[in-house]
């Protein structure tokens, strides 16, 4: 078993988003730096906006993310309201 590649803790990633909602690990590897390592990353779904219709079977799906990603929907879980998460 191999330790999981997180982002450090403020880096602007999926992993350290309100909207990341983990299911798993995927095995990612390219780029450069600690984000582009070798290895297992958290793989889960972004709830940041609603969900696409999948084009061959119709029904509803999250996009698909692994824990170095990031998107301008971007929000650290301290800075969203009580009131305002869903």
């Amino acid at each position: 078993m191999s330790r999981l590649i997180r982002p450090p803790r403020k880096a602007r990633a999926c992993a350290n988003c309100q909207h990341f909602a983990a299911n798993g690990t995927a095995f990612v590897y390219g780029g450069r730096g600690i984000l582009g390592a070798i290895g297992e990353q958290a793989r889960g779904e972004c709830r940041a906006k609603p969900p696409g219709r999948d084009r061959k079977t119709g029904d509803a799906v999250w996009p698909d993310v692994v824990a170095s990603d990031w998107c301008s929907a971007f929000a650290r879980p301290e800075t969203v309201k009580r009131e305002e998460a869903a």
